[in-house]
């Protein structure tokens, strides 16, 4: 009789211990974070960044951009100043580049590293200069509290290998820490502008929703895990592009979508990855139609 009594009282352990657990889970998945980049002296982050993407007016039209682009850049931020507001300026320390495009202005290519540089330049009009090393050029970001870089300086050596992107202000909107506590299930919403390609005027408004997804690993780290949508459909609405011309639009379509893991325990912005795609029918005073898509993604490699 003894036996059964044994077994009874280990099942009864186990299943206080699973309910712990649960309870433990539970916890967890209902807690509440406030998501801050935190820097701290002497840090480094080590960080590669990807993009490609493409865009064309049809038919081509002189004064309408088009082209292609891809990029792959791994750069440090070395801590160099330190706010109270918690805001943080860095030393963009480039250490390879690898890019591609061609356009209007016609092809390039650039490989680089903090030792050797090479440019293949095909009928290429843009302002650059061959045989120069654009990554051993001084930069610096400063990046607020909510993981937004601010401002910059020097980056005009390398904006060159980031015309054809993912819109920067729905990747501003994305990687925006929330203004609020927020805990798996979240949502909230938030507004970015969008400029149509090489036109001039009023913005394009669209609404941007987000929600914590859950928790995934990145590279051994637990992080939190964030997901944002932005759709607009484009209809009778008129544009003056940057050459004069006028045009009335009578269909499109932008839709971006995109992915964020913090670790909300040390502060970081580990991983984002973001993609949009365009489309633009004009049918007065003349048809023609723009079509372009982009992705880009950044990726924590190491922090000290």
């Amino acid at each position: 009789m003894k036996r059964p009594l044994i077994v009874w009282g280990s099942l009864l352990v186990l299943v206080g211990i699973a309910a712990c657990l649960i309870a433990a889970a539970s916890d967890t998945s209902q807690k509440k974070y406030l998501v801050r980049h935190k820097a701290w002296e002497g840090q480094k982050l080590r960080y590669a960044i990807s993009l490609g993407g493409e865009g064309a007016w049809t038919p081509a039209q002189a004064g309408l951009s088009s082209g292609k682009m891809t990029t792959e850049f791994v750069f440090t931020l070395v801590e160099k100043a330190m706010r109270e507001n918690g805001e943080c300026t860095y030393d963009l320390v480039g250490e390879s580049l690898k890019s591609s495009g061609e356009g209007t202005t016609g092809r390039f290519s650039v490989t680089a590293t903090r030792e050797s540089c090479k440019w293949e330049l095909n009928e290429f009009k843009g302002k650059t200069q061959e045989n120069a090393n654009p990554i051993t050029k001084d930069m610096s970001l400063t990046v607020g509290e909510r993981g937004a870089v601010l401002y910059g300086t020097g980056l005009q050596n390398i904006a060159l290998f980031f015309i054809v992107h993912v819109d920067p202000r729905f990747w501003g909107a994305l990687t925006l820490a929330p203004e609020k506590e927020v805990g798996v299930g979240d949502e909230w919403q938030a507004a970015f502008d969008v400029d149509l390609p090489d036109s001039k005027g009023e913005p394009l408004k669209v609404n941007l929703k987000a929600k914590v997804t859950g928790w995934e690993n990145y590279n051994g780290k637990r992080c939190l895990a964030g997901a944002a949508k932005a759709d607009l459909d484009l209809k009778d609405t008129w544009v003056t592009f940057k050459n004069g011309d006028r045009a009335y639009i009578n269909k499109g379509k932008y839709h971006a979508e995109g992915k964020v893991l913090w670790d909300v325990e040390k502060g970081l912005l580990c991983f984002a990855d973001a993609q949009n795609t365009l489309l633009v029918g004009s049918d007065k005073p003349e048809r023609r139609q723009f079509a372009g898509k982009a992705r880009c993604t950044l990726k924590l490699l190491a922090a000290q």
